[in-house]
């Protein structure tokens, strides 16, 4: 009889789980490729579906790309990033959040329980985006100059299958996809504020219980958009909602304990994984995003997962984000 460490590798090697495999990064160790702490690998090129297979993956051009499973690649640590001066956050005790680029929440200073490990980790307080950013707040960014746009991809173009949130003429609330590291990155500057560090976006999404998803420890396809792929498929179609991303104010009744909706499917978030913030990223290096997106199973979406494989300059259909603030 296989371990369940054993099935969920089995999966992922198999295409059944392409993107939803966690392996250890939050603690040291070998990396056994199954328990529910670290980084799941982007398996295939073009997304968490199945191996191999053609799903919306893109440079940041929106040139096609082509990644394969490497289960033997090894993996950078969500954790440990250091907040540079002026991101201490909360040190006058306000609780007041700049709502100026869409509404934030308050997660007060405190210690809190981070990763399988459930290491106490004390953070100052900080707000965080309450919403993924919207494909609309992006295009203010790119209208305003401090953001890089869409308009030179070929999907934006024709128009066809696979575009981004950003080209459709109304997009409404649906998050802002198609996301890569440097693109999150540049609207947060914008917005004046940053990306999350590993530790911040999980106690905004698991407040201090330790809890396994925003809102508790059980899951099902009332409580998020997820299981809507390949390889993992049981709420397809569910409530009548559409097979990928969502409006980014869908599932609102399933927050985390401080108010931030869908950090749970729907779209990755990318976080500011570096080991020092004042320098960019290694381009040939790998990026780190949280959350799962909507084809993820449940394993994909827990919040101490962490995903890397794809580079920074890399997204797909179901790469979006969220920023952090200091409070006012």
């Amino acid at each position: 009889m296989k371990s369940p460490t054993t099935v969920l590798l089995f999966a992922v090697l198999t295409g059944a789980c392409a993107a939803a495999s966690p392996t250890p990064s939050t603690i040291d160790g070998g990396q056994d490729g199954g328990s529910l702490d670290g980084t799941a690998k982007d398996a295939g090129s073009t997304g968490p579906d199945s191996m191999g297979s053609a799903h919306d993956v893109a440079g940041s051009d929106g040139s096609a790309l082509q990644t394969h499973i490497d289960a033997g690649a090894s993996q950078p640590d969500a954790g440990g990033a250091q907040v540079d001066g002026g991101s201490a956050g909360g040190a006058g005790g306000s609780t007041k959040c700049d709502n100026a680029h869409g509404p934030m929440v308050h997660v007060p200073a405190g210690v809190f329980l981070f990763g399988q490990a459930e290491k106490k980790t004390k953070l100052p307080a900080f707000c965080a985006d309450k919403y993924e950013v919207s494909a609309a707040a992006f295009n203010a960014c790119v209208k305003a100059g401090g953001c890089e746009g869409y308009s030179k991809w070929p999907q934006c173009k024709d128009g066809g299958k696979g575009a981004p949130n950003q080209c459709l003429s109304k997009p409404g609330d649906l998050p802002a996809n198609f996301i890569d590291w440097y693109r999150a990155n540049a609207y947060c500057k914008w917005a004046k504020k940053r990306l999350p560090t590993a530790e911040e976006w999980e106690k905004a999404a698991r407040g201090t219980d330790a809890r396994i998803y925003p809102w508790g420890s059980a899951i099902g396809c009332m409580h998020a958009h997820y299981e809507r792929g390949q390889g993992f498929n049981l709420c397809k179609g569910f409530g009548g909602k559409a097979d990928k991303p969502v409006s980014a104010k869908e599932y609102a009744k399933w927050a985390s304990p401080w108010g931030t909706v869908q950090m749970a499917g729907n779209l990755r978030e990318w976080i500011d994984y570096r080991k020092d913030r004042t320098k960019p990223p290694d381009e040939n290096g790998y990026g780190i995003s949280k959350g799962g997106d909507y084809r993820e199973g449940k394993a994909g979406v827990a919040i101490i997962v962490s995903y890397g494989l794809l580079g920074p300059g890399v997204s797909s259909d179901g790469h979006g984000f969220r920023c952090v603030a200091d409070p006012l």
